[in-house]
């Protein structure tokens, strides 16, 4: 299998799991939470850093800190591979053609 398809392939894959617990963590299966009340009508949402502990994603809504779960951390870190991987790839054969 060429670097170009196992780059492809990481990309898919991550994508996937990355989506999958990104709609489950909507639903409520976080790693971490706080459960305050935010006053007023809307919430402003902030993406504030990655949870080597957690493999999360932080992010708050203004009053509350809360860690997607791992799945998400880890379908980010198998996309960027896979980016790498095939930018590699890529740049490969772009450097093989005469």
């Amino acid at each position: 299998m060429g670097v170009k398809r196992i780059g492809m392939a990481l990309f898919g894959v991550g994508l996937f799991v990355g989506s999958i617990a990104a709609v489950l963590s909507v639903a409520g299966f976080n790693a971490a939470s706080t459960a305050a009340a935010c006053p007023g009508p809307e919430p402003e949402y902030s993406i504030l850093g990655f949870s080597a502990e957690f493999l999360g994603v932080v992010y708050s809504d203004g009053c509350n800190t809360m860690v997607t779960n791992a799945g998400v951390g880890v379908g980010l870190l198998l996309l960027v591979a896979g980016v790498l991987v095939g930018g590699i790839g890529i740049a490969r054969d772009a450097l093989a053609e005469p």
